[in-house]
């Protein structure tokens, strides 16, 4: 449908409801992602009257309509499955407000007769209503709605004569190859710029094949001419299986199926790539491709939920065949990959597995076999070293995790989940050294200790930590990050003698005394926490980089018998350093030296850093530069100098250091003018680009 439609009709409603088709199944993830089928393309007008009084369509299928004041949209199909129940599909009531819906009995949507709509009291839907996550599986609802059905005894000859029909209930009633008729009222044209919409369209299909396994469960998949197929708008729409005839010579019709679309391992020609990172993928409605839910798996739990018995015939009985397997300990991924039953924890986490192992796949695999193949996917994932999963990845629960048998790190982010996910279960692979976690919540920080025996490498930044009471134990380890929380104190961390590296930037850390005892440590950064005094640091002899940037430190006494043989990088930047400076000259091995905005005006300090190839010191009120122009002193290596906003007049000692690229002095006087830039103070032709590219500029 296009366009504002008039409505006819005493019924209120308040809003009009979302586009006919829910894109939500484009956030699945990877090769798993699904997308819904809602049209009937290259179809033909369901027959009306006495010549098409024997079409499951005309009697049996319904329109979904979100009603809003004098317009209306359709938006789903339905069928006729009791007095007043319509079966239609889970992702289309997934969101709705009954109060804003409507079924519609007739042919066409464009006009909305009164008596024809009918409000909706209950919708009821199967399985867990996270229906995304697992779709295209359990894509089944049913809708309660109140005024009886229109015509149901077959007097009005203005009208067909509505009626439920039977839902098949064994699948092996139909055979491949068998024709099956599906009507639904979606788009007719496989169109991204035209939408054609809102009638009753109908097409015969081949049935190909039944479909339980994992990861695919309780299926149909349809087949098409080329050029036809369902789409946006024939979602919940039935597709109807002829069985014999009645007497009289009519075709006696069941509803074998449930529209839910497309997905990608099982309908690929029905999915096409885009360029658009937010709709990696869109449906090609004519490619013949479809994907119908069993609607026979579903009639005990739609007789137990309304309380009633749907119409069935003494033939038609449901199959006693076995369906889940799989309860139980899992020991291996194949145990997880076998296992059906999608109310287990542990189900979505293997299908995500199999998503990461379709990335290792080879090019002559397609992507249903792999799903089909759970040996394959465990020889896949054996190789397996490192995995990443952000607040998009499907997870619940981490034990499928734990049968790979190379897994050596794991990273998670941006997860709201992790006390729900089971962290403690990591203790049974022993295999992972290093565990990252980042902007997540964490409450119960307990679930770590598991892994005390283990964990050489871990990581929980910005997520909220109070406390780091958790590591006591964790013996092997040697990193540890802890960056951007909430962190008064280090505590145990403290303990960890085998530290080579601590990140703690961004707490709320006042003084952190006991730290000089990690004698391993190579790695220290405490910025931008609340420090004013710093512990001596001579006792870490091996410390390649050290960053107290951002504190309220006021002086560099902690480097006090400080050899500094291995340090390499030094940040002491936002501090207002006023003693202590002296201390600097004993760090001759430094590459990197930040010392932004802590009052240190004496650049003379660097004299004898040989190896310096970065210098940052913006906002000192510096204003010579004559150290660098001393051969002597080195800076031959020098290739980068943030000098912005101090108080410098001359630049050409600058002149001589060939290997300086990068320069940057803007906030100076002799950049805003005053001196005037001349040969004698901003030569044109230096030793290095940095100089000359400043120099031309200033002098333009």
């Amino acid at each position: 449908m296009k366009g504002k439609r008039g409505v006819y009709s005493e019924n209120e409603a308040r809003r009009l409801l979302l586009s006919e088709l829910i894109m939500v199944a484009l956030m699945i993830v990877a090769l798993f992602l699904s997308e819904m089928a809602q049209a009937i393309v290259g179809g033909v007008p369901v027959p009306q009257g006495s010549e098409g009084k024997n079409h499951p369509g005309q009697f049996n299928t319904v329109a979904f309509v979100a009603v809003t004041g004098n317009h209306h949209r359709t938006f789903c199909t339905g069928s006729i499955i009791g007095e007043d129940l319509i079966l239609t599909a889970k992702h289309c009531m997934a969101g709705k407000s009954i109060q804003e819906l409507r079924v519609y009995f007739g042919p066409d949507t464009d006009m909305l007769i009164p008596t024809r709509l009918r409000e909706i009291i209950r919708v009821e839907v199967y399985g867990t209503p996270d229906w995304a996550n697992y779709f295209p599986n359990m894509d089944i609802a049913v809708v309660q709605f109140k005024g009886g059905i229109p015509n149901r005894d077959g007097q009005d000859p203005t009208l067909p004569h509505y009626r439920p029909l039977e839902i098949l209930r064994d699948s092996d009633q139909m055979k491949p190859h068998q024709q099956l008729t599906l009507a639904g009222f979606g788009n007719r044209v496989a169109s991204d710029f035209e939408v054609i919409a809102g009638q009753l369209y109908t097409i015969d299909v081949e049935y190909r094949e039944y479909l339980f396994s994992t990861f695919f469960q309780n299926l149909l998949l349809l087949q098409a001419k080329p050029g036809q197929g369902a789409c946006h708008g024939d979602s919940g729409g039935p597709a109807y299986f002829p069985y014999g005839q009645v007497p009289g010579g009519e075709t006696q019709w069941l509803i074998g199926g449930v529209t839910n679309g497309f997905d990608l391992a099982l309908t690929p020609k029905a999915l096409q790539q885009t360029q658009d990172p937010m709709f990696p993928l869109k449906a090609k409605c004519d490619s013949g491709q479809i994907l119908y839910g069993f609607a026979g798996h579903y009639v005990d739990w739609i007789e137990a939920t309304f309380g009633t018995q749907l119409p069935r015939s003494s033939w038609n009985t449901r199959s006693q065949k076995k369906r889940h397997i799989g309860y139980g300990q899992k020991k291996s991924f194949v145990d997880w990959c076998a296992n059906t039953a999608l109310d287990e924890k542990g189900w979505l986490t293997a299908r995500t597995l199999v998503l990461e192992a379709s990335k290792r796949k080879g090019s002559d695999e397609s992507e249903r076999d792999l799903f089909l193949n759970c040996g394959r996917v465990e020889e896949l994932l054996s190789e397996v070293t490192h995995l990443e999963f952000d607040e998009n990845a499907t997870l619940d629960s981490l034990l499928p995790l734990t049968t790979l048998p190379r897994l050596h790190s794991l990273e998670l982010s941006g997860r709201k989940d992790l006390d729900e996910l089971g962290l403690d279960d990591l203790a049974l692979a022993p295999e992972i050294k290093k565990l990252k976690i980042n902007s997540s919540i964490l409450r119960r920080h307990e679930a770590l200790r598991g892994l005390s025996g283990s964990l050489e490498s871990l990581t929980i930044s910005n997520s909220g930590l109070k406390n780091l009471s958790f590591l006591d134990g964790f013996s092997k380890l040697t990193e540890l990050d802890v960056r951007g929380n909430s962190l008064s104190e280090l505590g145990p961390a403290l303990q960890l003698r085998s530290l080579q590296t601590l990140h703690a930037s961004g707490n709320q850390l006042e003084h952190v005394s006991g730290i000089e005892e990690l004698k391993n440590l190579m790695i220290l950064n405490l910025a931008t926490n609340g420090i004013r005094q710093m512990p001596l640091l001579k006792n870490l002899e091996r410390l390649v980089q050290l960053d107290v940037s951002a504190n309220r430190l006021d002086g560099l006494e902690f480097l006090q018998g400080f050899k500094g043989a291995y340090l390499r990088e030094l940040r002491v930047s936002d501090n207002r350093i006023e003693s202590g400076q002296e201390l600097l000259r004993n760090l001759t091995g430094l590459t990197l030296l930040s010392m932004n905005k802590t009052g240190i005006k004496d650049l003379g300090l660097c004299a004898g850093m040989k190896d310096l190839k970065r210098l940052e010191a913006s906002g000192n009120g510096v204003e010579t530069l004559e150290v660098f122009r001393q051969a002597s002193h080195g800076f031959i290596g020098l290739q980068r100098m943030v000098l912005t906003f101090n108080l410098i007049e001359n630049y050409s000692p600058l002149a001589g250091l060939k290997n300086l690229t990068g320069l940057w002095v803007n906030g100076n006087p002799l950049s805003n003018g005053d001196p005037a830039p001349s040969d004698q103070n901003c030569p044109l032709k230096s030793a290095n680009s940095a100089l000359d590219r400043t120099c031309r500029n200033l002098r333009r």
